[in-house]
């Protein structure tokens, strides 16, 4: 919502129209009546004890894809559980698990390429200075990797099932990992065959009659794509130990070597342990019983009508606004982080600590400029300092290999690092691929931009206009006094263009296509797009013409 106070002024007297948005254009005041306000909240019940909900994220089926599993963890360990029936699948985190070894992130020859990369801007040489700034760039930070699989295959018994009766849930208040337990309705009742696999290089081996061992080692340097995991290995070494413990009367077997069998069980517990060099095992229970409890605390009251799934009640806020829902958003927030960040434990990665790929998007890395930041945006509001302890430690580690950068890359003193970092607390500037360039993004924005060139019309006085034209979120207020939310010309359509086709002239520098004929027509219509306007108090208008912009729907 933007701010609808009335602008006053000394003078004239605009007292009388207090439900006026005053905006300018060319020189001139427009007066545009502001809309009725609206009832942006309404649950169906103010009632907020009633209403209410249990704090849990819960599912009427088995996960079909992996964000629909539960995460759970303990910062260090991390795990998404699938909930599956005639199998199970429990896919393993360790937060220590990166690819490469530390690195030296200095330049010595960055300072000459620095002066000349300078030198080019300041001749207003930029598609030669943005050639030229490569040479500033270091290797790609590493890549965050995965520990692997607990896998379960129960006997034919667990196929059916009265679909109608299952049930899984995420519980926020008493949710804790990796310790697993699994029961059958009738005594003796349980089978299973329980693995351990992993996408890196490893070997597993059934230790007895209750462990499975897993040892193996994630890639010394970036894995280039389609090339597996084991033609590189030798990186950070890790183990992990699978302890099964089950009920008296039942049988475990060991097969091949590998795998564990139950047979006839009420119960079975799973244990997972997990180490690699750079674990940290510190207890931090003490630590977290503050954390544990401001999760706890509802302000909504209690329920005990879960059998709604979070599912549906996603659907149904669109027309019953339940408060508890907001809550339950709020707390499993807090959730995500205190299960990904305690102290002794690596910082937050990109995605937190889950992860299914060797290769994930975005190399799972912190990115510096502004998603690492936001996972750490309920520590102290939520009263979750503990948890941004592993923030303050990374932050450290990158001001000393920082210092070494910013003194030889740019002869500098204090510290420095730039947009993306790993777990070797990388403080150097990444390079672009040209390969990534050619072959992936100049493909997609030679077809997005094909499409505005077609999309575009032109307008009075030249303008080339997009017709019809919205922006998200907002309506404006018509001449003839009803609101509306299609106009032409959008600022935001228009933006959008202009940095689409700035990006594409851009890339075409760099590759050395600038004398296309699609280049050549982008930078024709470019002179032709309509510039932003801008209000007398600084705002920018969403609209092309003043009457449309209500300050503001």
């Amino acid at each position: 919502m933007e701010n609808q106070n009335p602008i006053s002024f000394a003078s004239p007297d605009l007292s009388s129209f207090s439900q006026l948005g005053v905006v300018m254009e060319d020189g001139e005041w427009v007066l545009v009546r502001k809309p009725a306000e609206k009832e942006f909240w309404n649950p169906t019940s103010m009632d907020l004890a009633d209403t209410s909900k249990p704090l849990k994220v819960t599912f009427s089926g088995p996960a079909k894809h992996w964000t629909d599993a539960i995460p759970i963890g303990n910062g260090r360990l991390g795990a998404m559980v699938w909930g599956g029936i005639a199998s199970e699948t429990l896919q393993l985190n360790e937060d220590t698990l990166w690819s490469g070894v530390p690195g030296n992130y200095t330049n010595p020859n960055a300072p000459a390429a620095l002066s000349e990369v300078r030198k080019l801007v300041d001749n207003g040489e930029y598609a030669e200075a943005t050639k030229a700034a490569v040479k500033l760039s270091d290797n790609p930070s590493d890549v965050y990797q995965l520990l692997g699989d607990i896998k379960l295959e129960f006997d034919d018994s667990h196929i059916k099932y009265t679909e109608g009766t299952y049930h899984r849930e995420l519980d926020l208040e008493s949710a804790t990992a990796i310790v697993t337990k699994i029961s059958g309705s009738k005594p003796g009742s349980l089978s299973f065959t329980v693995s351990l696999d992993s996408k890196l290089h490893h070997s597993t081996q059934a230790n007895g009659k209750n462990q499975i061992i897993m040892q193996g080692s994630c890639p010394g340097k970036r894995i280039p794509p389609k090339v597996s995991a084991n033609d590189n290995p030798k990186g950070i070494q890790f183990a992990a130990v699978l302890d099964l413990q089950i009920s008296q009367g039942g049988v475990v077997h060991s097969l091949d070597d590998k795998k564990l069998k139950v047979e006839g069980s009420d119960w079975a517990v799973m244990l997972l342990l997990s180490k690699t060099p750079k674990s940290n095992l510190k207890d931090v229970s003490v630590e977290m019983k503050k954390v544990k409890y401001s999760t706890t605390n509802s302000y909504f009251g209690k329920s005990d009508d879960d059998a709604v799934s979070t599912a549906e009640r996603v659907k149904s806020f669109q027309t019953d606004e339940d408060p508890s829902f907001v809550e339950l958003l709020f707390q499993y927030g807090q959730y995500l982080l205190i299960s990904s960040s305690r102290p002794g434990t690596q910082v937050s990665n990109l995605q937190g600590i889950w992860n299914k790929d060797i290769e994930p998007a975005w190399d799972g890395a912190p990115h510096l400029n502004i998603n690492h930041q936001m996972n750490y945006w309920p520590s102290l509001s939520c009263n979750l300092k503990e948890c941004q302890d592993p923030l303050f430690d990374y932050i450290s580690s990158l001001s000393i290999n920082g210092g070494k950068t910013a003194k030889v890359n740019y002869e500098a003193s204090g510290w420095v690092a730039h947009q993306v970092s790993d777990i070797w607390a990388k403080t150097s500037p990444d390079r672009g691929e040209a390969d990534f360039l050619k072959n992936k993004a100049y493909p997609l924005l030679e077809g997005c931009t094909s499409f505005l060139l077609d999309w575009l019309i032109e307008g009075p006085g030249g303008y080339l206009e997009t017709n019809p034209s919205t922006s998200p979120e907002h309506m404006f207020v018509a001449p003839d006094g009803k609101p509306a939310s299609v106009s032409y010309s959008s600022t935001m359509d228009v933006a959008i263009i202009r940095e689409v086709f700035s990006e594409i002239v851009s890339a075409a520098e760099v590759l050395g296509r600038k004398n296309d004929s699609l280049i050549g027509k982008v930078r024709e219509a470019q002179t032709k797009l309509l510039p932003t306007k801008i209000t007398r108090d600084g705002s920018i208008m969403k609209w092309v013409c003043a009457q449309l912009d209500p300050n503001l729907c």
